[in-house]
């Protein structure tokens, strides 16, 4: 399995679009760093890895709730932490 920096930032356009809601891209996100975990995800360029993880991090978390009904972090997070 491989990630690079294109399909990161396409999967954070797609859940800014509305394309993807955010419990899928946090599912999307999990299975990667599980992915990770195991020895099984590659992400190139090695230079970009460091944001790509971070990036990947952060929409893992994009699901996340204060309460039943408000989710932690909104749209200019999203935005704001798009590689």
């Amino acid at each position: 399995m491989t990630l690079d920096m294109t399909t990161i930032q396409a999967k954070y356009d797609a859940v800014r679009d509305g394309a993807c809601t955010r419990e899928d891209a946090s599912n999307w996100a999990r299975e990667l760093r599980e992915a990770d975990d195991r020895k099984e995800l590659t992400i190139t360029p090695e230079a970009d890895r460091k944001q790509i993880w971070e990036a990947l991090s952060f929409l893992e978390m994009y699901d996340m709730k204060n309460s039943p009904t408000e989710y932690m972090y909104d749209e200019e997070d999203l935005i704001a932490n798009r590689p």
